[in-house]
This record gives structure tokens, C-alpha cells and sequence, in this order.
């Protein structure tokens, strides 16, 4: 709240601010500051935004006549419904709407895991797209809408069982969980025999007691939450130029006692006299004009004191204010929870409490300079749904009129009760011919129609959606260049991309830094998430909470398939310049650029297809590459290889030769063993046929001389 003024009021009949440590004077200050800040709302604001959402449900204007046609023209609905797809593409695609700021290189990975684990806690931990898109109808229909977050602590008693447990199993269970034995209890017991080992050493078996058990445990947490803040429950100072400089900024709203009671924190009982005080804006009109049915209180208890304690009404406020409290005229934001028509403070003594920052924004489609609400598309489209709906009436009245024409009659010449009897061929009793004739009317069907199709271009230029960027003009765009069809497209996109980037600048912006703010300050523990496809241990304790916020340059820029396109270019680019040895392309900008396609193509999980890898790793390999030698030049390879190729000849020669001189000695050899082999084999030849002559010889000796033996003894006989 810098820059914001001290407010003063003449109070309890003095002049001036007196002495603001006083709490009696702080809250006259803030009813008086709040009052005028609800005025301000009921007069000048709120009656637009019921009108304006009155021509969005496209309500009957109030100038109807009896018998005429009642039609009304939806260009508000029309514009809003065209504009909510493409920014809600936008805000919720792959696209990161606003990144975290990293102050130098070594934070780059910190500042991606503060982006993801903030859109984690936008989409996952909160319904963000329900969110975003009932505070951007806001703001489009209503000329402002507003987003509100805080921290919510939450406690639950969570019961966990087990079962077959073992006593040993059973005391290792509390003791590693840090578990109070009062907590536990024993939902059954049996036994069962186990074997163990007897006094002598012999296996045994042994019953012992198995148990059930409940151990039932208190569990405290905590999430960042936030939400779209009705238009009617948000008031702030006349003539403020935006929330840092408002001198009050409030949401102030019905809830039940139960809910004041958990925001208050106070009782029941101390909550109880502040219950059924009235209306905190002395109106519910935008309230009731904002029900689809058309209105109407949506009470269902006629008695408010029917209802029990807990679920009855009670105004509960939330101021904050740039206030002294303390008399060192330096204004110090506050923040007051106040109870009641009269808005009494409920909280630090009745001085409130030091705030650091007011946990609320705001976007409007179209700003403008110097003040807070700016236009919607109630203001673009307000005349043309006017003129569009009398067009159509007068073209639906001619054609009722050529239709069912109107009848010129002589009263006592005609049956009145024929005339007036709508059914179709009827006949009509009159005294004399010619009595009865048309009144003739010319249809203007075709004049009506050119109107209402320059009015619809009208209102596609402002609203920035035509019939070619929808898609539903095949005709004009197949007679057009493409040159003609991009131009159209483009200048279609043109408005949508500055809707986009107004959000994104002032209300999403600043959400993003509150829930920053808010986790930062209220987890007091580390929490397991996926990020990026893996499962990360985020502690936000340690981040800096003055962390800068930027919006994505290319939000909103094109279409899907057009930024693939040219990230696909820029990839051959990189590759280009990579294989040149630019020294401003490294491996961490080739995986960045691929983990932007992957996640454009509708893959959050970029690990999946490509490894993380950080600028340390990049620098550990270009240091690994810089110590490898270089390789030899081409040149100096090739006398190399000459050389070698030389060598390799000489040496093959060599071998050849060697060889032919081994097969050579080899041969020799060969026939030397073959001659001697032949020359033993003769000579054994030799020896056998000398032995079987002698063995001959003997054997013929042998028979000689018994022959001679024999011859004496003979001649004896004789």
C-alpha cells in the first residue's frame, strides 16, 4: 500500500484524526471509510453490472409493447462465449502464463521449480480452471472481476490398521512412526504356533499372541487456496487508481456463523449479536440479477431465527486499510475482520493486524487510464444489441404482418366475431360485397437482414472474433489469398492476445505472487509432488519471497501448430549454429527448446522423451571435451596412412618370401625323408629276400642231408 493516503474524518465531534492509537477512533475510521466505500459501489458500479449482466442473459429491456414482438438480441452472450475458449486456451494450456524470475544463472533451476510447483498448487490443489474462468467472465460481462487467496489449515483424524501383527512388530511399528501408545488400539487377538529354539537346541513349537490394531492419528496440514470473488462483495475507494493506492480495499460478504467463526476465530457466542443485521451493501441486486432464473432472494428459511446457530447469516468483512496506528505518520496496511452492518473490528485488540500485502486482485478487460474498472463487453456491445434487437423485432413484426395481414372492416356491415375468430380459412359473414379488405404490407425481411449482418461485423471488430477466425465463413475463405486469410486470422487473435495479456499483467500476475507469499510462509514442511513427469521434494521455506514475476513474452501468440512450426525452425537453427561452434547454443538449450514442443504437443511429462540436463552437466562435458585431444589433421592422417600402407607392403613382401623359402626348405626335406624312407624300404626288401633264400638254402641242406643219411643203410639191405 505505498503511496496510499491517510484518510481523515472529523470523529466523536473533533477535528482531524486525533490520536489513532486509540481503537474506538481506528474503527470509526474504518466504518467511515467503509461506508463510503460501499456507497461508492452501490451507486455508481452496481447498477451497470446488473444491467450489463441483464443484457448478457439477454432480459427483456423493459420497453416491450402488448403485441409486438419481444425478442432480444444476445451480442454480449455472443462476444463473451467466442472470447472464453481462446482465453481460457490460453491461461490453461501448455504455455506457463507468468514464470518466476531467476536473478542469475545458478537459480534458473529454482525459479522453474517455484513456476511448476505454483501451477501445481493453481490446477492440483485448486479447481484453477473453474476459478479463472468464472473471474474472466467477470471481468468480460461485468467490467471487472477478482481473485482472492489465503492459507488454509486443515486438521483430520485419520485412523490406519493393521493386522497379524507379532508383539515385536508391533512395539518396532510405534517406535519408528513415533506413534503414543495411547492412540493405539487392539481391535482383535489370536494366537498361533511358530517355531523357535528349545533350551537344548532342539526346534520347538511355541504359541504366541498375534494382534489387530487401529492406530488412530491427529494430522495436521495446510494448502494455499484462492477463488473468484463475486463482483458484489468487493468495494474499495471512489476515485482509486488501483489496490496499492486505494485507501480501502474490502470483501465484504454474508457467510453462516460456522464460517465466520473458522476465519475469526471466535465463538459461537461472541459471533451471535452480529447475526441478522441486514444487508451489507444495502442491495442484492447484481446477487439476484447473476441467477440464471432471472432473480429472486434464494433463501429458503422465511425465519432467519429457524435456522440453528451455526447456519444463520452474519455480514463478515474484510478491510484492508493504510492506517497510523501507531503516530509515526508512516501509513502501515492493516487488515480488520469486522462483524456486522456497522463493520466492528473482531481482531488485534480492534487495531487489526499488520498485513504485507492485500490478498486480492482484479482484471478488467479493457483498463483504463487512472482508475480501476474499465471497460467490458457490456460497453462494446451494448448500442449494437440494442439496435440489433429493434431490428429484428420490426423484421419479426413485418413478417407477421404479411403473414396474418390486418383487416379494414365496416363494423356494421361485417360479423365482427368472424373477424376476430384466428383460425386459419374461416369465413367471414358480411351484408354486403366489399365490405372487408386487406391492408397490404410489404415484408422487409431482406433490408433487415443487411443491417443485422453489418451489426454482427461490427460487433466481430470489437469483440474481436469474426466469422473467417471461427471458421464459419468457408466462403470468404476459400475466395481469399492466403496471404488475406492470415491477415484475418491474425487481426481476429489481435484483440483476444491484449485481453489475455491484460489479465495476465495485473490480477493473474499478482496471484501468482501471493500464492508464492503464502506458501513461503505457511508450509513448515517439504512435500513430495510431480513436476515435469518426476516426483520432486519441494521446501519452500528457503525461497526468497521478493522473488520477481514475469509474463510469458508469447502468451497468446498464435496458434498451437504455429508456434510448433516455428520452434521446429528455431531447432534447425540451433542445430546449424551448433555444428558452426556458436558459442551461445549448448545442449541445455537444444533440451529447453525440445521440452517446449513436447509440452505444446499435450505431454507434461518431457522426462519421459528427453533427460533432464542442467548447466552443470553441460559445463562438466565441455570440460571433459576440452581435455580430450584434439584429432589429427586429415593431411597429416593421410601421409600417415601412406607411410603405414608402405610398411604394411614391405612387411607382406617379407612374409612372402619367408614363406616361399619355408616352402622351399619345407620340400627339400620332404624328399630327402622320401629317399631314405625308399632307400630303408629297399634295403628291408633286400634283407627279406636274402633271408628267405637262406632259410631256403638251410631248408634244402637239411633235406640233403637226410636224403644222404638215408642212402647206406639202403645198400646194407641189398
Amino acid at each position: 500500500m505505498l503511496g496510499a493516503e491517510i484518510h481523515e474524518f472529523p470523529i466523536s465531534g473533533t477535528d482531524g484524526l486525533g490520536d489513532l492509537r486509540s481503537s474506538d477512533r481506528t474503527q470509526d475510521i474504518v466504518t467511515a471509510l467503509m461506508q463510503e466505500a460501499v456507497d461508492h459501489y452501490v451507486e455508481n458500479l452496481e447498477p451497470i453490472q446488473v444491467k450489463a449482466t441483464d443484457y448478457y442473459y439477454g432480459r427483456e429491456f423493459g420497453n416491450e409493447q402488448e403485441g409486438r414482438s419481444r425478442t432480444v438480441s444476445t451480442d454480449v452472450k455472443d462476444a463473451t462465449s467466442a472470447q472464453m475458449p481462446d482465453i481460457m486456451e490460453v491461461f490453461m494450456g501448455s504455455d506457463h502464463v507468468v514464470e518466476f524470475k531467476p536473478q542469475n544463472a545458478q537459480e534458473v533451476p529454482l525459479a522453474q521449480q517455484q513456476t511448476d510447483y505454483i501451477n501445481m498448487v493453481v490446477r492440483e490443489d485448486n479447481p484453477g480452471y473453474l476459478i479463472f474462468q468464472n473471474a474472466f467472465k467477470d471481468a468480460l460481462v461485468r467490467k471487472i472481476g477478482y481473485f482472492k487467496w489465503w492459507w488454509e489449515d486443515y486438521d483430520r483424524v485419520r485412523a490406519y490398521e493393521y493386522s497379524g501383527l507379532s508383539e515385536q512388530a508391533v512395539m518396532v511399528l510405534l517406535q519408528d512412526n513415533d506413534i503414543d501408545p495411547e492412540d493405539v488400539e487392539i481391535v482383535g487377538q489370536s494366537t498361533e504356533m511358530v517355531q523357535v529354539v528349545g533350551p537344548d537346541g532342539e526346534p520347538a513349537q511355541e504359541e504366541v499372541p498375534i494382534y489387530d490394531i487401529r492406530i488412530t492419528r491427529f494430522e495436521s496440514d495446510g494448502r494455499a487456496r484462492f477463488a473468484a470473488v463475486p463482483p458484489e462483495e468487493v468495494v474499495w475507494s471512489p476515485n482509486a487508481r488501483d489496490f496499492d493506492t486505494a485507501g480501502i480495499v474490502a470483501h465484504t460478504r454474508e457467510v453462516t456463523v460456522d464460517e465466520a467463526s473458522r476465519v475469526t476465530g471466535l465463538t459461537y457466542e461472541d459471533i451471535e449479536p452480529f447475526v441478522g443485521e441486514g444487508e451489507h451493501t444495502g442491495s442484492e441486486n447484481l446477487r439476484w440479477a447473476r441467477q440464471f432464473h432471472g432473480g429472486g432472494s434464494d433463501s429458503t428459511f422465511d425465519d432467519e431465527s429457524a435456522k440453528p446457530l451455526s447456519q444463520r447469516s452474519v455480514i463478515l468483512t474484510e478491510a484492508y486499510v493504510a492506517i497510523d496506528i501507531d503516530g509515526d505518520d508512516i501509513a502501515e496496511l492493516r487488515m480488520f475482520h469486522c462483524l456486522g452492518k456497522d463493520f466492528e473490528i473482531v481482531n488485534g485488540d480492534g487495531d487489526g493486524e499488520i498485513a504485507n500485502d492485500i490478498q486480492m486482485s482484479y482484471i478488467t478487460p479493457d483498463p483504463e487510464p487512472h482508475t480501476i474498472v474499465g471497460l467490458g463487453n457490456y460497453d462494446q456491445m451494448k448500442d449494437i444489441q440494442d439496435v440489433k434487437s429493434q431490428v429484428r423485432r420490426g423484421m419479426l413484426d413485418s413478417l407477421a404482418q404479411s403473414i396474418d395481414p390486418q383487416l379494414e372492416v365496416v363494423s356494421s356491415e361485417v360479423n365482427m366475431k368472424d373477424v376476430l375468430n384466428p383460425e386459419v380459412g374461416n369465413i367471414i359473414r358480411v351484408r354486403r360485397p366489399g365490405m372487408i379488405r386487406e391492408v397490404k404490407h410489404q415484408f422487409i425481411g431482406a433490408e433487415t437482414i443487411a443491417v443485422e449482418e453489418h451489426f454482427n461485423e461490427v460487433r466481430a471488430d470489437r469483440g474481436g472474433m469474426t466469422r473467417a477466425s471461427e471458421g464459419l465463413d468457408p466462403e470468404a475463405l476459400q475466395s481469399s489469398t492466403p496471404g488475406a486469410v492470415a491477415a484475418t486470422l491474425d487481426k481476429a487473435q489481435k484483440r483476444i492476445q491484449s485481453i489475455s495479456r491484460t489479465f495476465a499483467e495485473t490480477g493473474v500476475k499478482r496471484l501468482y505472487q501471493g500464492l508464492l507469499q503464502l506458501v513461503i510462509e505457511n508450509q513448515d514442511r517439504s512435500r513430495m509432488v510431480e513436476l515435469r513427469g518426476e516426483f520432486v521434494d519441494v521446501d519452500p521455506r528457503s525461497w526468497d519471497v521478493n522473488t520477481d514475476v514475469k509474463v510469458n513474452s508469447g502468451l497468446g501468440a498464435g496458434s498451437v501448430n504455429e508456434k510448433i512450426a516455428i520452434l521446429a525452425s528455431i531447432a534447425a537453427d540451433q542445430q546449424a549454429l551448433m555444428q558452426a561452434g556458436a558459442p551461445f547454443v549448448s545442449n541445455v538449450e537444444v533440451r529447453a527448446l525440445r521440452k517446449r514442443i513436447t509440452e505444446l504437443s499435450g505431454f507434461a511429462g518431457v522426462a519421459e522423451f528427453y533427460r533432464p540436463w542442467t548447466q552443470e552437466q553441460e559445463e562438466a562435458l565441455q570440460e571433459q571435451i576440452a581435455n580430450t585431444p584434439p584429432p589429427p589433421d586429415p593431411a597429416v592422417m593421410l601421409v600417415e596412412l601412406e607411410k603405414m600402407k608402405t610398411q604394411l607392403k614391405a612387411i607382406s613382401d617379407n612374409n612372402k618370401l619367408a614363406l616361399e623359402q619355408t616352402k622351399e626348405a619345407w620340400k627339400d626335406d620332404r624328399e630327402r625323408d622320401k629317399l631314405a624312407r625308399e632307400s630303408a624300404l629297399k634295403e628291408r626288401e633286400i634283407e627279406a629276400e636274402l633271408a628267405v633264400e637262406i632259410e631256403d638254402l638251410k631248408r634244402k641242406r637239411a633235406i640233403a642231408a637226410d636224403r644222404t643219411a638215408q642212402t647206406p643203410n639202403e645198400t646194407t639191405e641189398e
